[in-house]
């Protein structure tokens, strides 16, 4: 069970086919018209309301002081990679991440997926940013709408997903072929390194091509999640998904 946190992030979480236990919130600010939208909703569902003091609310995520006076609880289900290869045909194009940590671009990374047809997102059980809190609201409850699978080995997965046809492209800020040039091919998974080091050699190996943003301006390079949203949205409109 998750806790999802925001006004967007919830009501994403009512529209979606997750399974929402309860929904929290702030008495203060039960007759807010996005509140009040989100409550109507909800009770279409069958979904139970409870409406609290603000205190009790922060005692339930005391280091989350923005819920902006609203929390749900959430089931969600994580996705296999053997549901992703027998569903190739509508996962033409998946994004993977290789160990990104910072709650915010891994939010951000995912609004973008949803936002331009990504259906599924593949990121490493260990040493990469789990699903908290922070996440769904930076992601504005788009991860409702996403196929999540969290692996072991992100390496094996890639070798199973190459071996399945699968193209594996790496984003990098050093070398490879200019985005502008870069002709994909599908089915395809575009994988984004840690803010820090980028993506692992053994990731590198395994790739069969590298995509560079080229840019005009003095800074080293662009944020993970800016390169990426650049990345997915040109990746999108060359294989028109």
């Amino acid at each position: 069970m998750k806790i999802v946190k925001g006004k967007r992030a919830v009501s994403e979480a009512v529209k979606s086919a997750f399974a929402v236990e309860r929904i929290m919130i702030d008495s203060t600010l039960k007759s807010k018209a996005e509140i009040k939208q989100i409550i109507k909703e909800a009770e279409k569902k069958s979904i139970k309301i409870m409406i609290v003091s603000r205190e009790d609310l922060l005692k339930i995520l005391p280091e989350e002081k923005n819920t902006q006076g609203i929390i749900a609880y959430v089931k969600m289900k994580n996705s296999t990679i053997d549901s992703l290869l027998d569903n190739k045909a509508i996962n033409t194009f998946v994004v993977a991440l290789d160990h990104i940590q910072d709650p915010y671009n891994f939010g951000a990374v995912l609004r973008t997926c949803e936002s331009f047809g990504v259906k599924t997102v593949i990121y490493p059980k260990d040493r990469n940013c789990s699903i908290t809190p922070g996440v769904i609201k930076a992601s504005s409850g788009a991860i409702h709408h996403l196929n999540m699978i969290k692996v072991v080995n992100l390496a094996q997965t890639l070798i199973k997903m190459d071996k399945e046809g699968y193209w594996i492209y790496t984003a990098d800020s050093n070398n490879g072929t200019s985005l502008d040039k870069f002709e994909p091919a599908c089915p395809m998974v575009l994988v984004v390194g840690n803010e820090q080091k980028g993506i692992s050699r053994r990731i590198k190996e395994l790739a069969h091509s590298s995509i560079i943003i080229k840019t005009k301006g003095r800074t080293e390079s662009l944020n993970v999640s800016v390169a990426t949203s650049i990345l997915i949205y040109e990746l999108a409109k060359k294989i028109k998904l």
